[in-house]
């Protein structure tokens, strides 16, 4: 798969991944149960923790696509799938790939209008941090069946605020609040922050194996390999402090007496 043309930082992790593991199939973080295991193989567990929450097969619109690995898994399962993505060189490395043609467009969230829909489901894997949550959930009442939505997140959030440090990402309690106030009901809720964020260890380990590489070959900088990393070292801490979380959220459109089941989900 040709990564040149991604925009920094995916350019890297994308590259890191395909020198270490031959291929490169997602771009989200992993659930490791081990800190030695490939990080494919944690990948794969993270796709396959998101899979137990889907629906039977429906409408979905994917938000954030990757590289397209989720949107063709989605097809072949009998899904009546549409991906979006403003970052066109993915979309081009996943045409480049020659798969089976897949359901795109370049697009935010944002910009779609009702006409584009409706879809039953709305499924966002590391893309929701950026979105603004009120544009997020006013594009699921403009885009989605009422009489049968449901919208799937899993995401890095800010679990409290303490400081500087946890810019960058939505506050839970927020998020969770104002989907409720849009007429969502959390039905699940699991955390795998502790086995997700082993992905920052690996990450900041490769990068450094590979760090000349990575200047020769990407043509990225000092510069940005420093800031980068120190932006992986930052969050590991938010992590290590619980100012940062990583969660599966499923919500269901409508009123219902059911509470949200909470699943602490680490290994």
């Amino acid at each position: 798969m040709n990564i040149a043309g991604f925009g920094f930082p995916l350019n890297v992790y994308a590259a890191l991944l395909q020198w270490t593991q031959g291929r490169v199939d997602y771009l989200h973080y992993g659930l490791f149960e081990r800190a030695d295991e490939s990080i494919a193989i944690a990948q794969e567990r993270a796709s396959q923790r998101l899979w137990a929450q889907m629906p039977p097969p429906c409408r979905v619109l994917e938000v954030g696509i990757g590289l397209g690995t989720t949107l063709r898994r989605l097809r072949e399962r009998g899904y009546a799938a549409h991906g979006i993505t403003p970052d066109r060189a993915q979309i081009a490395a996943i045409i480049e790939s020659g798969a089976q043609p897949l359901s795109i467009e370049a697009s935010r969230l944002e910009d779609l209008g009702p006409e584009r829909g409706p879809w039953d489901l709305m499924l966002l894997q590391e893309s929701a941090q950026y979105i603004d949550p009120v544009a997020l959930f006013e594009a699921a009442a403009r885009l989605l069946d009422p009489s049968r939505a449901s919208l799937i997140v899993m995401d890095e959030f800010a679990l409290r605020r303490d400081g500087d440090a946890d810019l960058g990402l939505h506050l839970l309690p927020q998020f969770v609040d104002l989907a409720q106030r849009f007429g969502w009901r959390l039905v699940h809720d699991e955390d795998v922050s502790a086995a997700t964020s082993v992905t920052l260890d690996v990450l900041l380990a490769l990068s450094a194996q590979h760090r000349q590489r990575l200047i020769d070959e990407l043509g990225v900088s000092v510069a940005q390999l420093d800031a980068l990393d120190a932006s992986n070292r930052r969050y590991r801490a938010c992590y290590q402090r619980a100012v940062f979380g990583y969660r599966l959220l499923r919500f269901d459109f409508g009123s219902s007496s059911e509470r949200a089941v909470f699943v602490a989900a680490d290994p």
